[in-house]
């Protein structure tokens, strides 16, 4: 019976994310268009996106809790910015950068551009003022300019500065990145904890073996942190780190 509710389980698993395929490609056919159009005459709209993908994920979410994979059980803390921030979170697993994009109306996030350059959502991610790093050739710095861009342009920036999946309630080193840009631009830090309560397509798991129940997960905005001072990145970015690791200790224990 366990086996045949496993494949009962994956095959809806594969349905759904093969029909998300479909209809996030006509998504794209039809918006990316509209949108360089609109671009054409005035750069402001190709922000429109990211409020449209806002909506867009959070009915992929739904959709996605209806197959019984996951749901998003809480959301607490603020979620409503009065100012650009640098977005940090954890990374546990494949859908977090969804989840955060689905609870914040105007972010845009650093996307590796060798995952999806090649794929028919390039222009999506493109024209929604994603930042597509072109991978093997281009300088970190580059991208570092890029990231600031976003947040001169008066939008929240999303990274996770693990810079990779980790796996269940563990954590990798911190990258400096996201602090420096904060420090550069004196933006506050906005940090984003999310809890799987069992793990859920960590790094190194196939898309097509999904949890055997519905997995709940929980997404705390924890307090903003001030922008660190001049030459306080890397002090700040071991207090976001120490902070991260002393949360997952506390959810352990629930």
């Amino acid at each position: 019976m366990y086996v045949l509710l496993k494949i009962i389980k994956i095959t809806i698993a594969t349905i759904g994310f093969f029909i998300f395929a479909i209809v996030l490609l006509i998504y794209n056919i039809i918006t990316v268009p509209i949108v360089y159009i609109l671009y054409r005459f005035d750069k402001k709209y190709k922000f429109i996106l990211q409020v449209v993908n806002h909506y867009a994920f959070r009915f992929f979410l739904f959709m996605l809790s209806l197959v019984r994979l996951f749901r998003i059980s809480s959301v607490t803390g603020n979620v409503n910015f009065t100012s650009p921030k640098v977005v940090i979170a954890n990374h546990p697993g494949f859908f977090d950068g969804v989840i955060i994009i689905s609870l914040i109306k105007r972010v845009s996030v650093l996307v590796n551009g060798a995952l999806v350059r090649k794929g028919p959502f390039y222009f999506l991610f493109k024209f929604s003022g994603y930042i597509v790093s072109s991978g093997i050739g281009e300088s970190p710095l580059s991208v570092f300019r890029k990231c600031e861009n976003v947040v001169r342009k008066n939008h929240n920036l999303l990274l996770f500065p693990e810079g990779t999946r980790s796996l269940h309630n563990e954590l990798h080193k911190f990258k400096l990145g996201a602090f420096l840009i904060a420090e550069n631009l004196g933006v506050e830090i906005q940090p984003v904890f999310i809890r799987h309560e069992r793990p859920l397509f960590p790094k190194g798991q196939l898309l097509i073996n999904p949890p055997a129940k519905c997995v709940n997960i929980t997404v705390e905005f924890l307090a903003p942190i001030p922008a660190p001072k001049k030459g306080e990145a890397k002090k700040v970015m071991r207090i976001c780190e120490n902070l991260y690791r002393d949360t997952i200790c506390k959810s352990d224990q629930l």
